[in-house]
């Protein structure tokens, strides 16, 4: 069996609706991040809200314009409720994008309906002077746009889904000595770009170590197969069961979007470990 975990850290959420609100002073601060697309590293205006990135629809368009073409279009629906609609076609500037003078004067905080190709969502949005910035990721999702930590250029690089290579994936072990009473499998930020995965492996007796033997990328999937060692022929042991535990390090840059962990091992009778 496998255990499996959905890391929260690169959750993407599409918000349902929400009754829009006027920004309250300093809830919204002007940012600036890196986004790589192919060899090119951009310095992208953002707007921050709560700790996350929100970037322009336009300044996205314009910046993917030779990699991924898309349309954008703002008109009323059959309900007569403005919407956005985007779609496969040339994007065609208008002057103003990448623009770092933001005014949050009168800025609002709320929802919006977009159309994307056939589906309809509502995206978590912040309007400033009339332009809507939505979240980097929540975009991603629905362009069909991987997002990820670029560690050397210490920027935001953007791939388009499935660009990512199935194989092997670099990792440091960072222990290999604990011993558990209970199954575990954790994954949490370690900085510098980074996420650490701490799991265990169970086994019916005492004297057991844990290290592991590969990492690897199979389309969505992060596949860690540990490697089990047993304690020496004449050592002795008690008879009962434990889960030696170990941790890696992995770049968050390997990780393509709305990945699945899964450790090769056993689980409870539906394969999945508990996070804890």
């Amino acid at each position: 069996m496998k255990k499996k975990i959905l890391p929260v850290l690169l959750a993407l959420g599409i918000m349902g609706t929400s009754v829009p609100k006027t920004a309250a002073s300093g809830d919204l601060l002007k940012n600036q991040i890196n986004i790589s697309v192919e060899d090119m590293v951009i310095e992208f205006p953002t707007v921050l809200y709560k700790e996350e990135n929100y970037i322009k629809l336009r300044d996205l368009a314009f910046v993917i314009k030779d990699y991924k073409e898309i349309e954008i279009e703002y008109k009323k629906d059959e309900k007569g409720k403005n919407k956005i609609y985007i779609k496969d076609g040339k994007y065609k500037p208008i002057g103003d994008e990448l623009k770092g003078d933001i005014d949050f004067k009168g800025a609002i905080i709320g929802t919006e309906n977009i159309s994307v190709g056939n589906e309809d969502l509502q995206m978590r949005k912040v309007n400033v002077k009339g332009y809507n910035y939505f979240r980097l990721r929540d975009l991603g999702k629905a362009l069909g746009l991987d997002i990820s930590w670029n560690k050397e250029s210490r920027s935001v690089r953007i791939t388009k889904m499935g660009e990512m290579k199935d194989g092997d994936i670099a990792f440091r072990e960072t222990a290999t000595e604990k011993t558990e009473h209970s199954p575990i499998l954790l994954v949490k930020d370690a900085g510098e770009g980074n996420i650490s995965i701490t799991y265990s492996v169970k086994v019916n007796t005492g004297g057991y170590s844990l290290k592991t033997k590969s990492v690897k990328r199979v389309g969505n999937k992060i596949i860690v197969t540990p490697d089990l060692i047993g304690p020496p022929a004449d050592a002795m042991v008690t008879q009962v069961i434990s889960y030696p535990t170990t941790s890696i390090i992995i770049s968050k840059e390997e990780l393509p979007e709305g990945y699945v962990i899964e450790i090769e091992g056993e689980g409870d009778e539906n394969g999945m470990l508990s996070d804890r």
